[in-house]
C-alpha cells in the first residue's frame, strides 16, 4: 500500500513536471494563428475600403441633394432667382458649385429675373456662396435652359441651374446631375429631386 502511494506521488509529480513544461504555446501555434489573422485582414481590408467609398458617395449625393433643395426653397422664400454654377473639371479637386443668389437674368421672353439680394457689405454686388466638396467627383452636370446672360446676352452654359422666385427649375427638359457616379435627376416640372 505504502508502494502504490509512492507510485502515485511519483506519478502524479511526473504528471505536474510535464504540465509546467507545456504550459505555453509552441511556435507552430503561434504560427498558425498569425496566419489565420492575416487571411482575415487580407478579405476585410478590401471590403472596408469598398465601405468607405460607398458612404462617401452617399454622404457626397445627399450633401449636393440637400444643398439643391435649400436653394429651391431659397428662391421661394426670398421670392429672388437663384443660380447654381456647377464645375465638372477632370480635376476632382476642382470640383463644386457656386450658387449665385440674386443674378439679373434674361429669360427667354425677353424679360428680365430681378434680384433683391445683395451682398450685405457691397450693394453693388450678388452674394455669392461657392461650394468646394471633398471626395466629390461631379462628372456631368446638364440643364437645358433659355436663359440669356444679361450682359453678353448669350445663354447660360448647361452647368448651371437656374430656381426662378416660384421655387421651379428654369428648364425646357429634365436636368441631370452624376456625382461619383449616382444619377441625381431635376424634374423640370417640380424641381423634385431623385437620385438613381
Amino acid at each position: 500500500m505504502i508502494k502504490s502511494v509512492v507510485l502515485r506521488d511519483v506519478r502524479d509529480y511526473i504528471l505536474k513536471m510535464k504540465m509546467q513544461k507545456n504550459s505555453g504555446f509552441s511556435l507552430i501555434e503561434i504560427i498558425m494563428v498569425i496566419a489565420i489573422l492575416g487571411t482575415t485582414l487580407i478579405i476585410v481590408i478590401p471590403r472596408f475600403a469598398d465601405m468607405l467609398s460607398n458612404m462617401n458617395t452617399f454622404t457626397a449625393v445627399r450633401q449636393v441633394e440637400s444643398d439643391l433643395n435649400y436653394c429651391r426653397e431659397w428662391a421661394l422664400n426670398r421670392r429672388d432667382t437663384i443660380r447654381v454654377e456647377f464645375n465638372t473639371s477632370a480635376n476632382p479637386a476642382q470640383n463644386g458649385y457656386t450658387v449665385h443668389i440674386g443674378d439679373s437674368l434674361r429669360l427667354a421672353d425677353g424679360s428680365y429675373g430681378l434680384s433683391n439680394t445683395r451682398h450685405p457689405f457691397h450693394p453693388d454686388r450678388n452674394f455669392i456662396i461657392t461650394q468646394e466638396l471633398d471626395n466629390v467627383n461631379i462628372q456631368a452636370a446638364t440643364f437645358v435652359h433659355t436663359v440669356k446672360n444679361p450682359v453678353s446676352g448669350a445663354n447660360y452654359s448647361a452647368q448651371n441651374l437656374f430656381f426662378n422666385n416660384m421655387g421651379k427649375p428654369i428648364l425646357t427638359s429634365n436636368g441631370v446631375l452624376v456625382v461619383n457616379g449616382k444619377t441625381i435627376t431635376i424634374d423640370f416640372e417640380t424641381g423634385e429631386l431623385t437620385v438613381n
